[in-house]
């Protein structure tokens, strides 16, 4: 990750971030028990992140430089809300944005009774750090409300949001939410949502399975393999898109963490890059249409053209950095101007080409 202009000298470079998406996501713990197979993943999990930091540095600019009339992307963060410190620390850095608290009913960032929302946020930094985001903190464990969701979505709609990401979901259709999720769409904001939080014990929770406006997402391990032990079992649907969710590193001092809804941080990191990257392009003649990008089809279509079938032929398993091209990445050191331009260039002839073929 490359360093961030709101980064103050001494803090660690994972407390970054600016975007807005919402997400729910399952509890998560301690991974491992054994030392030697602890830092085996956590090495794994570590080299995944740096293949991931070479899109990252091509998508974004650079620390510090300004872009005028580009708004960074919003990112609505649906969970259990955030420790204090952590709330202190990216609000200081201007990353979070709103936060609201529909389970407690204070409107600060002082509670996180299991600490997941507090990594999911972490989680959203370390991958996305130009992003904003907006916390709503609808649930106090891993048991949704059907309320409290459904005020949750309102509140990122009002707040003009691009991108949803949930990690809970119910196990049951609710019209309530459901009708939410429409006023969403209409709006075209992106809705992101981990498929269960009971692993592959259950079907794919609502509203996961609502394929056509939500985008479930399944987990993958540090080799892009499929996560057997977290994923419900795939549904009809074209596409069961696979992003990093098992065993991942998000501190050293911390404990790797596991779960569909962590894969569903990553993938939100992921589309808000693009975005991100797309709104940089409107001012070329040949730059991206930004409104496509925000269409279901597309969104689900092109992780796609970066995606590795699983050994089962049920999985597409996302590869970011699939979307670069060899040839123009730096043989050593940092990526040179000329490179990134011919690295963008490319990933917007290759996004143009998936979406042509929708």
């Amino acid at each position: 990750m490359r360093p961030n202009s709101r980064l103050k000298s001494g803090e660690p470079l994972n407390q970054l971030s600016r975007t807005v998406i919402l997400v729910w996501a399952p509890l998560s713990g301690r991974t491992c028990h054994g030392a030697l197979t602890c830092r085996t993943k956590r090495q794994t999990s570590q080299k995944w992140f740096q293949a991931y930091d070479q899109l990252e540095e091509v998508l974004l600019p650079e620390a510090g430089v300004a872009r005028a009339g580009h708004e960074p992307v919003k990112i609505a963060v649906l969970d259990m809300g955030i420790n204090w410190d952590d709330y202190e620390c990216y609000s200081d850095l201007e990353i979070i944005a709103k936060y609201k608290d529909y389970v407690g009913h204070v409107d600060s960032g002082s509670d996180d009774q299991t600490g997941h929302g507090s990594a999911a946020v972490s989680l959203l930094v370390k991958t996305c750090p130009n992003a904003s985001l907006y916390l709503a903190r609808d649930l106090r464990t891993n048991d949704p409300t059907r309320i409290e969701m459904t005020n949750a979505i309102e509140w990122a709609i009002e707040h003009e949001v691009d991108i949803i990401t949930m990690a809970l979901g119910c196990k049951e259709y609710e019209p309530e939410i459901a009708i939410a999720i429409a006023k969403a769409r209409a709006q075209q904001i992106l809705i992101l949502s981990a498929n269960s939080s009971s692993r592959n014990m259950e079907h794919i929770h609502f509203p996961a399975k609502d394929h056509h406006q939500v985008s479930g997402i399944w987990s993958t391990n540090g080799v892009n393999r499929e996560s057997r032990d977290l994923n419900p079992y795939p549904d009809d649907r074209q596409h069961s898109l696979g992003m990093f969710g098992e065993d991942i590193d998000i501190a050293e001092d911390k404990p790797l963490k596991r779960g569909t809804s962590y894969s569903t941080s990553i993938a939100a990191s992921l589309a808000a890059m693009l975005l991100d990257s797309s709104r940089q392009e409107t001012d070329k003649v040949d730059g991206l249409d930004l409104f496509r990008m925000k269409e279901m089809r597309v969104m689900t279509n092109v992780p796609v053209g970066m995606a590795k079938e699983s050994s089962d032929g049920k999985y597409k398993c996302i590869r970011p950095w699939d979307l670069l091209k060899a040839e123009f990445k730096p043989s050593a050191g940092l990526l040179t101007d000329s490179q990134r331009q011919k690295q963008l260039a490319w990933i917007r002839g290759t996004m143009e080409r998936l979406i042509e073929k929708i």
